[in-house]
């Protein structure tokens, strides 16, 4: 069994790396001010694996398969994949066996999501 130690949900602002300057500069304190106040958060937490939810803006799916729920089962996951971010592409660890277990968690209730051992992530990641 696991204990959730934080839930967040952050602002879907992918400018705040392709250009940080684009904000009004008190904006920009109080959005970046509060994801330096998250990231402590989670630091301070010391979790052991962290979920994300995220949109899905046609990176791994299109309009002929647009799933509800997709899960991520690989050991690893590359993005973002938009070079206009400023932001290197690396590999995010995966956890296949959390994966799975949400998985059948999701299967035993009556969810059949879509799966996906090579999950790529974008922005909205």
């Amino acid at each position: 069994m696991a204990d959730i130690v934080m839930a967040y949900s952050a602002s879907h602002a992918p400018m705040m790396s392709a250009d940080k300057e684009s904000a009004p500069p008190d904006q920009a304190e109080r959005f970046f001010g509060g994801l330096a106040k998250v990231r402590q958060q989670a630091a301070d937490s010391r979790p052991q694996a962290i979920v994300f939810m995220t949109g899905e803006h046609f990176t791994n799916f299109f309009l002929q398969n647009l799933p509800q729920i997709a899960i991520g089962l690989g050991s690893g996951h590359q993005g973002p994949l938009e070079k206009w971010l400023n932001i290197p592409k690396t590999i995010i660890p995966g956890d296949p066996g959390l994966a799975d277990h949400v998985l059948e968690a999701l299967v035993a209730d009556g969810f059949y999501p879509a799966l996906s051992h090579k999950m790529k992530l974008d922005h909205g990641s």
